[in-house]
């Protein structure tokens, strides 16, 4: 039976639920793009549509030329 498609959602999940678990602390940064997509054999865009949506649930950003690094999280007055 073929193995089932990657999809962006599922590395986000992946790397959602290692953020969650402590794996990538705050201020951490992430594997590089190249990097997830040799581990998980996706294309390109497959990884920045992933990063994307850890973006926009504000558990990431971005550093222009430096990669992607868990976000502090502020404690809400």
């Amino acid at each position: 039976m073929p193995q089932p498609r990657t999809t962006w959602r599922d590395i986000a999940n992946d790397l959602r639920a290692a953020i969650s678990r402590g794996d990538f602390a705050p201020g951490a940064r992430l594997p590089s793009r190249s990097r997830l997509m040799k581990q998980y054999g996706v294309a390109p865009q497959t990884v920045v549509n992933a990063i994307n949506a850890l973006r926009a649930e504000g558990l990431v950003i971005g550093l222009t030329g430096s990669g992607w690094y868990v976000r502090r999280q502020r404690p809400v007055m």
